[in-house]
């Protein structure tokens, strides 16, 4: 008989060590944003991606925020979290990241956790932080007549993130352009364009060539700030004037985010 006992403790063994367990993520955000806010936000993807080792496993993406949760099998898992609100997102499974036409405001988080029959129906907590930066140019002369947009052309912008890491992907030189209600000409101080982009957690500078377009596409004002730094969650906000003085550009604190950059050109 003891042949067959232990047979059956061999099989006892192995049956406690495979299957599934059904996780769900309860999603934080970076301070001021909490999980309510998340969920309540204009935040429209959600994605969770599981790694296990350095295989990924599955994928999931949402667009409903209200508890998401992943099958996993037994085993130790790495779970990486994004949340957005950019436009046209492309996912690349062999690069592992998400690439926008337009990128919005972003947050990303992983968490390492082991997966066993104990887990089944549990709940695991992750805090995504913000991985994204912001330009934001106040005009402050008169807007003229005529006018019918004004663009942004960094010379080093990113539009991607990898998934994986966390970190800054899908570096381009890309025009961005705001059409221009009409209700702004003749008004000071009102007219400002704001643009997203992905940033690493180190500070990076670039150049920034800034044009007000008129009909035809003439350029009616043009400006250049050079080295503007960014880095994640800081808003680098610059104002001047675009049509025609030679004043120099200021810069505005801007306390939702981290501290802003002050810098002129």
């Amino acid at each position: 008989m003891l042949p067959l006992m232990l047979i059956a403790c061999q099989q006892a063994d192995e049956v406690a060590t495979t299957g599934t367990a059904h996780i769900t993520f309860n999603v934080a955000g970076f301070t001021p944003l909490t999980r309510t806010a998340i969920a309540e936000s204009d935040m429209t993807d959600l994605w969770l991606f599981d790694f296990v080792g350095d295989n990924e496993v599955q994928a999931v993406h949402l667009t409903d925020f209200n508890a998401p949760s992943l099958d996993m099998t037994y085993g130790t898992h790495r779970v990486c979290i994004v949340a957005a609100r950019g436009d046209e997102p492309t996912i690349n499974e062999t690069t592992r990241t998400i690439t926008w036409n337009v990128p919005r405001d972003t947050f990303w988080g992983a968490v390492e956790l082991n997966v066993g029959a104990t887990n089944n129906n549990s709940s695991v907590s992750v805090t995504l932080d913000r991985v994204a930066t912001r330009l934001r140019i106040l005009i402050t002369d008169e807007v003229p007549s005529g006018i019918v947009s004004v663009s942004a052309t960094p010379s080093e912008w990113y539009y991607a993130l990898n998934y994986e890491e966390g970190t800054a992907a899908g570096e381009l030189m890309k025009e961005r352009v705001v059409n221009v209600p009409s209700n702004y000409v003749g008004t000071s101080g009102t007219l400002a364009i704001n643009f997203f982009g992905i940033s690493d957690s180190g500070e990076w500078m670039t150049d920034v060539l800034v044009k007000a377009i008129g009909s035809n596409n003439a350029v009616i004002g043009q400006a250049t700030i050079n080295d503007a730094p960014f880095v994640r969650n800081r808003v680098t906000d610059y104002s001047g004037p675009l049509f025609g003085s030679s004043s120099g550009w200021s810069i505005n604190l801007n306390d939702e985010w981290d501290e802003s950059y002050t810098g002129t050109w």
